[in-house]
């Protein structure tokens, strides 16, 4: 079974517990596929846990292009 909580940290889990109103012990269950949470539940934490990760992404690619524009600017 793979364990989606190894990439997400603790404090990720408390803000995606608070954000759901839910239990961080819910979020950690849910996350490491254990037994005792609700599918629907379930399904709520994983698409908030998607939106969070599409959301850091697009910051870094931000981030990025903007550190390739100042090498690109520097090297010329």
């Amino acid at each position: 079974n793979f364990s989606l909580m190894r990439g997400i940290y603790a404090n990720q889990a408390k803000e995606i517990a608070q954000e759901l109103g839910l239990s961080e012990a819910t979020v950690s269950l849910a996350l490491n596929n254990r037994p005792g949470v609700n599918a629907n539940t379930k399904k709520r934490i994983l698409e908030c846990v998607r939106a969070k990760q599409e959301k850091e992404l697009k910051n870094f690619q931000t981030q990025e292009k903007s550190i390739q524009g100042k090498v690109i600017m520097l090297n010329y």
